[in-house]
């Protein structure tokens, strides 16, 4: 199994040998926008700057070196490749992700969805969970995050009878035996210590996860800024990724669309 603190150019080696031992996929999907984030988590940094009008770094090369590995992955069939993605897996749940069905020895999803995942895969392969990998010299590339978020409105007309509720959700046992971690664990320790003896193989696996990784993680970041939606349907996949991955654009030349694509649809955010 990976440390929890390996590398990107850990995971190409991982990848390389699980494809010439094993026949099998080292990963799947490694080029959308949760990865291009978690690349400059890993330094410092994030996708978008906290002003919401600009991208949150100024050094390209981390994207770009990226991309060049997954090229290489995907030119040595250690990955799935786009044509494959796209056709098969794009859009399709977890359950039906290459990993769950025997196709992949990796893949990257949302901790809680290990469940759904070691369901699928069947009780003759164990499903674990690793970070993801982090830039060679960098720091984690992971944060926590919650699986939804409660808000009360300034202008409620039943502020304490909705304050009640959060804590109901948040720190009730009988309302945490009845979700039973299906959105995650959860953040009360009292609702953890209660669940921990009922817990399933994959639960547990989950419920071990967030504790290692929460120890080593970097701070939740804001709200993806408005826009961000528009740049990833409309340009970060079909005008950065899809080209590259079918060798159409250079790396380079696509994250510099990108860039400039993200300056312009986020430039409408400064007021």
């Amino acid at each position: 199994m990976p440390k929890f603190n390996w590398t990107w150019d850990d995971f190409e080696q991982a990848a390389m040998t699980i494809k010439e031992k094993a026949g099998k996929w080292g990963g799947n999907g490694l080029s959308n926008e949760q990865i291009w984030k978690s690349l400059y988590l890993g330094l410092g940094q994030w996708a978008f700057a906290d002003n919401g009008y600009e991208l949150g770094y100024t050094d390209d090369a981390p994207f770009i070196d990226h991309l060049k590995r997954v090229l290489r992955l995907q030119k040595a069939g250690a990955v799935a490749d786009r044509a494959e993605q796209l056709a098969t897996y794009e859009g399709k749940s977890v359950e039906q992700q290459p990993l769950a069905i025997g196709k992949s020895a990796i893949d990257s999803f949302w901790s809680n969805q290990v469940v759904a995942v070691q369901t699928a895969a069947g009780e003759a392969r164990t499903i674990k969970l690793v970070p993801l990998p982090r830039p060679v010299g960098g720091k984690s590339s992971n944060y926590i995050k919650p699986s939804q978020f409660f808000s009360v409105t300034r202008d409620s007309k039943a502020p304490e009878e909705a304050a009640k509720f959060i804590s109901f959700f948040t720190n009730d046992v009988a309302a945490n035996e009845a979700l039973f971690a299906e959105r995650g664990v959860p953040i009360s320790s009292k609702i953890r210590e209660a669940l921990t003896p009922k817990l399933g193989p994959s639960q547990k696996v989950m419920f071990d996860y967030v504790a290692e990784v929460s120890k080593d993680v970097q701070p939740i970041r804001p709200a993806d800024p408005p826009g961000a939606a528009d740049l990833f349907k409309n340009v970060f996949t079909p005008q950065v990724v899809d080209p590259v991955l079918f060798e159409k654009l250079s790396p380079e030349d696509a994250v510099a669309l990108l860039r400039k694509e993200a300056t312009a649809i986020l430039a409408k955010n400064k007021k």
